[in-house]
Order: C-alpha cells, then sequence, then structure tokens
C-alpha cells in the first residue's frame, strides 16, 4: 500500500511492535473538550437561531494567547447579534507561528468578513457562540467530500478530556488539507487526486489499539492501556461515521488496522490463485474448483446461484 512521507506506518498485525510510533482518533460531542464548550450548556431554541450562518463579526479584544472574543453582526455596519469566540486553530491564522494575540489582523476593532457559526454555550450566564473562520470563507460542509469507510490522515490539536477524569476521552484530529483522501477498495486504499477537506475528526480512545498491540476486546493481562496520544501527533484512520457540526465525523485506527490486515490477506489468496490459474493454463491444464480469474486479472468466486468479484 502506498505511503505518503512523514506518515507513520500501519502494519499488519504481526507488525503490532510498530505501533508505538503512530496512532488515531473518534468524537462524543457531548464531552466537553480543552477549548471546546458542551452542547447542552445553552437553550436548544437559541442554537437554532444562529447554527449555521455565515456572518461579519468584529474583534472585541485577545482573549489569553490563542484565541479572540468577538462581536457577531447581522451584516457589516449592522447590530451585533451576539457574542462570539475564534480560536487561532480556526481562523485564517491557523498556520501562522504568531501567536493570535501578536497578529495585526485580529487586533480589537478588526473586522472579519465571514465566520461560520456552529457551536453555542453559556459562559457567565450569558450564551456564547463558537465561530470558524475558514468555513466562513470556504465552507466544506455544503458538498462534504467524506465518506464512511474513507481514509483519512491528520494531525492531533486537542484532547477530548471532561473535567474529573484522569484519562482523555478522545482527540480531536485536523485533517491534512496537502493529503489526498484515501478510497478504500477490495485490495487496498486508492488515494484520490482532490485533497482531504478542511475539517476536524474526532478520535476515540476506544478506537486505539492497546499497549500490547491487541485491538478489541481489553487484554488479560493487567495494567495494559490504550495507546496514548500528544498534540502534534500524524495519524491515519478509518472514517466511522459522518457528522455535521457541532458534531464531527468519528474515525478509527483499530478498523484501519482490521482492513489492512484483510485486504493483504484477499491480496495473497489472490496472488497464489493468479499463478495456480497461469501456471495450468499455460501447461495446457484445467484449474480445479476455486476462485477463477477473468481476464482482466480479477480473481472471480462461482456459485450455482450467483457470481461475485473479489
Amino acid at each position: 500500500m502506498q505511503q505518503h512521507e512523514g506518515m507513520h506506518t500501519l502494519g499488519t498485525r504481526k507488525s503490532y511492535v510498530r505501533l508505538g510510533n503512530w496512532k488515531t482518533l473518534i468524537p462524543n460531542p457531548e464531552l466537553l473538550v480543552t477549548s471546546k464548550p458542551n452542547p447542552r450548556d445553552a437553550n436548544a431554541s437559541d442554537r437554532k437561531g444562529l447554527y449555521g450562518l455565515i456572518r461579519p463579526a468584529r474583534v472585541a479584544r485577545t482573549r489569553g494567547l490563542d484565541s479572540c472574543e468577538l462581536d457577531i453582526l447581522d451584516s457589516v455596519g449592522g447590530p451585533v447579534l451576539a457574542r462570539g469566540r475564534l480560536y487561532q486553530s480556526e481562523s485564517t491564522a491557523w498556520q501562522d507561528t504568531r501567536l493570535l494575540r501578536d497578529i495585526p489582523e485580529y487586533t480589537p476593532g478588526t473586522l472579519l468578513e465571514a465566520v461560520f457559526i456552529y457551536h453555542q454555550r453559556a459562559e457567565q450566564g450569558q450564551p456564547l457562540w463558537y465561530v470558524h473562520e475558514r468555513w466562513g470563507i470556504d465552507n466544506p460542509w455544503e458538498d462534504l467530500r467524506l465518506a464512511v469507510d474513507d481514509c483519512i490522515s491528520g494531525t492531533v490539536i486537542r484532547r477530548v478530556q471532561p473535567s474529573g477524569r484522569p484519562h482523555p476521552v478522545g482527540y480531536i484530529v485536523q485533517l491534512d488539507i496537502n493529503r489526498p483522501l484515501g478510497r478504500s477498495t477490495g485490495l487496498g486504499i486508492e488515494w484520490a487526486e482532490a485533497p482531504q477537506p478542511d475539517i476536524e475528526v474526532f478520535l476515540p480512545t476506544d478506537e486505539l489499539p492497546w499497549t500490547d498491540g491487541s485491538l478489541d476486546a481489553p487484554p488479560e493481562v493487567p495494567g495494559v492501556a490504550r495507546l496514548a496520544l500528544q498534540i502534534g501527533d500524524p495519524i491515519r484512520a478509518l472514517v466511522l461515521e459522518i457528522r455535521f457540526p457541532p458534531e464531527s465525523p468519528r474515525v478509527s485506527i483499530s478498523r484501519l488496522i482490521h482492513y489492512q490486515d484483510a485486504t493483504a490477506q484477499r491480496a495473497f489468496e489472490h496472488a497464489d490463485t493468479l499463478a495456480r490459474w497461469r501456471f495450468l493454463n499455460l501447461l495446457g491444464g484445467k484449474a480445479s474448483a476455486g476462485p477463477t480469474p477473468d481476464p482482466n486479472g480479477r480473481a472471480i468466486a462461482s456459485s450455482s446461484s450467483n457470481i461475485c468479484a473479489v
């Protein structure tokens, strides 16, 4: 299978010793993320009013190192609709090495032409809307180029760790918009020409392998935990479920490993069957029971009721 430079290799189950160098993820929008709100904190009827709208906003003040408070406007020069908050990771300066507070385009009074309103919570008894600037400029959700079982690659940008929990329940991953999207096929991943959409996905810890290399059921050996990820780790995973803001699509590393195991075995069987068929054909013999390749080299499994390509 094709691998891209800088991406950790995900081998078959026999190569799990390499798992310490890579990781993956899945989301639960109900859980409080380190820099994300709980959607249940706000009144449902209020959320429906602004959710999904694209509006201009004016920077009111910078907040900490990587975010700013906004006045969301009805129109340029129009009245204020609500308070908003923008994080640098969701701004057009997401790849800028400077902190948001040091970037002139985000000083108080600056007008942001368009922000996508996607999330609300209550803060100090008042509603606060979270916005995404890049989605306001180019909305990837209108015609999302993503499907279940697509192979994505990205970088861990946040942990999802509710207060009171000693360990994260998942990770938020920003897709790498400079890498192609992978389409899963019967014999491996095919890389599309189009780049991945500019969105975040959620990787649950339950979709990570255990530290001993096992995937699903908890190991019998005590003390074995799920692999832990760090901010900045590159990951590759398969899409489990398509979800839209304020939720995130769910992805799984374990599912990708299962898929790679299955396709590797299928490719091995296909190559073995094809070699035997060509050998017997060369000798003028006839292949016995088993799959027979078609003229294009695909193995065909025949039965009295149907024919299906492997």
